[in-house]
């Protein structure tokens, strides 16, 4: 994949579309190690405590075939709106994907350019609780 970035936005916002025509929607994208790419969206329930966030599905996915996720890009659209928002994974979805190592390239906007950029996990979280037990390995 020459452009990883822009292939993994085209082809999460063409899935986000699809799966969600109109209003509220989101969808994850997940580069592997193995050159494969997942997807996975909010998992709805009717108890919202047992609803699971949209990288979920993929973080899962990668795991359960073995292979190590090196990008992972988020996407929004709120209700009303045909604006489509990069976002960072939540906390519990950067715990997942430090499953995967701290170089997890995660794929941003920068909101002063507006282009697409990538920050890994220990970038974004250069004080993770994890760094206290490094040594130990």
């Amino acid at each position: 994949m020459k452009n990883i970035i822009n292939e993994l936005y085209k082809l999460a916002e063409e899935r986000l579309n699809k799966e969600y025509p109109e209003g509220w929607g989101c969808m994850c994208a997940v580069y592997t190690n193995e050159d494969h790419i997942y997807f996975s969206k909010y998992f709805e329930s009717i108890s919202e405590s047992a609803a699971l966030c949209f990288e979920t599905g993929t973080i899962l996915e990668a795991f359960n075939n073995n292979e190590k996720i090196t990008h992972s890009i988020s996407l929004i659209r709120n209700e009303n709106s045909k604006e489509i928002n990069v976002v960072v994974p939540c906390g519990i979805c950067q715990e997942r994907l430090y499953t995967f190592g701290e170089g997890v390239n995660i794929i941003y906007r920068d909101e002063k350019t507006q282009n697409l950029k990538t920050i890994t996990l220990k970038e974004l979280n250069p004080y993770h609780w994890y760094d206290l037990y490094r040594d130990l390995e």
